[in-house]
């Protein structure tokens, strides 16, 4: 079986006079992935979900994004605030049902782990031990299903010395 999921990051919604540019650039993206064919079985977006963190940018997150009809998955990143992202998405399908952070979703050919690593007041990333920990236990409740994780930091190495300087547990 086939997985496809399209994957988008850093939207930087944000409010004031720029917050056109962001949203429809959102949008613009949202309607590139429903033109797919065949259509993905998600979409995940990685992070800076908003450039501020503030609750109205998360509402208007809610506004480009409310009434896209696949299943539509965030994770945090360093622009975020994840309590005001909870207080917007928090029990919704956008985190998987979830009222944290970090959350999985369980599809029927593999399993979406969504991660938080956060770090207040740094644009570096960091995963503590009760997280990874959570990990494991999921990672072993379907060894037979493959197991998509996602995080805004990148998990290793890419070549670029200031995203390379923001892997979680790099300090």
């Amino acid at each position: 079986m086939t997985v496809a999921i399209a994957h988008l990051s850093d939207p930087h919604i944000t409010t004031g006079p720029l917050a056109g540019a962001p949203s429809e650039g959102l949008n613009r993206a949202l309607g590139r992935v429903l033109a797919l064919d065949p259509q993905p079985d998600c979409v995940v977006i990685t992070g800076d979900l908003v450039d501020q963190g503030s609750p109205q940018e998360y509402k208007i997150l809610r506004e480009v994004i409310g009434s896209f009809p696949l299943p539509l998955h965030l994770t945090a990143g360093n622009h975020d605030d994840p309590k005001a992202l909870l207080e917007e998405f928090g029990g919704t399908r956008f985190l998987g049902g979830a009222t944290g952070a970090h959350y999985k979703v369980d599809y029927p050919a593999f399993t979406l782990i969504v991660l938080d690593s956060k770090v207040p007041r740094s644009a570096g990333g960091h995963l503590g031990a009760p997280q990874l920990e959570w990990l494991d236990g999921v990672l072993a409740r379907r060894p037979q299903n493959p197991a998509i994780v996602c995080l805004h930091h990148p998990p290793i190495a890419v070549g670029i010395p200031f995203l390379d300087g923001m892997r979680p547990g790099r300090r």
